[in-house]
């Protein structure tokens, strides 16, 4: 089964699978890891046409396979034919195991919990099926493919120093490949999704910022793609902290500026906002300062349903704040946290497992139509998963921080210690983006891999560097050689 919206865009999703295979017999692994995964990211046609999902591919026992999900699974035949050795080192650390085990059962869960069948509407009656364990298991299988794939695959594909920066170094490239396509739409407005595919990929309205266009180019949202150009960002100026002097013949300093420039141009205040307060702190802190602003972040988002449930969280104060910025993002944001009082308080009703899907976390108004708008990640995972789902999905994304500082200080390297400090900051950052935004493309779990395993990896190679040098002490020994 296949989606509605014509030929080519199905055409180029099921071509990406050859081609990717292509990638992995013609480069090294991890090169054409980033090439299928990033080039996915930047011209695979997206899923929905709106609310609704319009190109993908459908198996029986299956998820949807989209844009989202195809890449990884590339990535993986690609490594199972070229390199599946590299498959072996796969994550060793059992939290990952427990939480991928806890949303795998609590998707079960969620399944076996709703069963009911829901009415809304007094003039226009909405009815809403109940879930069967058929759809838990589909919940199961979907959320594995989104969050536990590509943070296996990170683990497993980037685990030494020189690896985790080339690949930063690829992010970077593609932004800056992208900037071009970026600066198309915003004087024409965003259609290279709808002339290339036929179709635009979300509202045209939520286009209009600031007197002029937003773009989106092929990503699902313009929020999306000002995230896109902010990893990017702060993935040169890591790169650069390595002395690495240019990037595809410019050198990195321009790269940055160029980046920073493109953001403040998507016309997201969100990612302009982070892109200023991060620069500093990844172009000049110290190891320590960076991890630490990283876990204090990270502490944040983890609070932030708790604080939020309990009315601990300044909102007149951030409301406040925005508005010295623009009264229209101070509307923004309150528009945002009512709509989460209100997906909050019918989440406390399911808190565990959650509403589940097909809009039966929504609240709906006398004519059955949906009154209340599900942005953040983070309210997603509440709602349609309960608390299960949100500490399953926001600790594989976040844990891996918290395991580099306590890691960080045996890494003897201070290039290394520096690059791993730099990579929590920037997950970190991208953590804090998925309070008020979605997740849209999973690559973050990517990242969050990347950093498990490197951190791990690179303590196994000292370790293992030691170990060889007390054997050559022991050697060289007066009278070793008659032991």
């Amino acid at each position: 089964m296949i989606g509605t919206s014509g030929l080519l865009p199905h055409l180029v999703l099921a071509l990406w699978v050859p081609l990717s295979i292509a990638a992995f017999l013609l480069m090294r692994p991890e090169r054409a890891a980033a090439l299928v995964i990033l080039g996915g990211v930047m011209f695979l046609p997206e899923a929905g046409g709106g609310a609704t999902l319009v190109t993908f591919f459908r198996f029986p026992f299956i998820p949807h396979l989209t844009k989202d999900n195809i890449p990884y699974i590339c990535v993986l035949l690609g490594l199972l034919i070229r390199a599946p050795g590299r498959l072996k080192n796969r994550p060793k650390e059992r939290w990952f195991t427990v939480l991928l085990v806890a949303f795998i059962l609590g998707g079960l869960a969620t399944g076996l919990t709703n069963g009911d069948a829901l009415r809304y509407g007094k003039y226009q009656i909405r009815e809403i099926t109940g879930l069967t364990l058929k759809d838990g298991a589909y919940i199961a299988f979907n959320e594995t493919l989104h969050v536990g794939l590509p943070f296996f695959l990170g683990a497993c594909l980037f685990r030494t120093p020189k690896s985790l920066r080339d690949f930063l170094a690829a992010f970077a490239v593609a932004g800056l490949l992208y900037i071009p396509f970026a600066l198309v739409e915003m004087r024409l407005s965003p259609q290279f999704h709808n002339w290339v595919y036929g179709y635009h990929q979300h509202s045209f309205d939520q286009t209009l910022r600031w007197g002029g266009y937003r773009p989106m180019v092929f990503m699902a949202h313009g929020l999306s793609l000002a995230r896109f150009f902010l990893i990017a960002f702060l993935a040169a100026l890591l790169v650069a902290s390595k002395k690495r002097k240019k990037i595809l013949g410019l050198s990195t300093r321009v790269v940055g500026a160029l980046l920073f420039l493109t953001i403040f141009l998507c016309k997201s205040t969100g990612a302009i906002f982070l892109a200023a307060a991060a620069f500093p702190l990844v172009a000049f802190g110290k190891t320590r300062l960076r991890q630490g602003v990283a876990v204090a972040i990270t502490a944040v988002v983890l609070l932030y349903p708790a604080l939020r449930g309990a009315k601990l969280f300044p909102i007149s104060e951030v409301l406040e704040a925005a508005g010295e910025v623009a009264d229209e993002r101070k509307q923004s944001l309150l528009f945002r946290f009512q709509n989460e009082d209100q997906l909050l308080a019918k989440a406390r009703e399911r808190m565990f497992f959650g509403w589940g899907e097909y809009g039966r976390n929504s609240n709906y108004d006398e004519f059955g139509r949906p009154a209340s708008v599900t942005d953040g990640f983070w309210i997603v995972l509440m709602s349609c998963y309960g608390l299960v789902g949100f500490v399953a999905e926001f600790g594989i994304l976040l844990i891996p921080i918290f395991l580099a500082r306590r890691r960080l200080p045996k890494i003897r390297d201070k290039d290394d210690a520096m690059l791993i400090a730099g990579l929590s900051l920037l997950l970190a950052v991208v953590a804090i983006d998925l309070l008020p935004n979605g997740l849209w493309s999973p690559y973050p779990y990517l990242l969050a891999g990347a950093l498990t395993g490197a951190t791990r990896s690179i303590l196994l190679a000292q370790k293992k560097a030691a170990a060889e040098d007390a054997l050559m002490i022991r050697s060289a020994m007066p009278g070793a050689a008659g032991l």
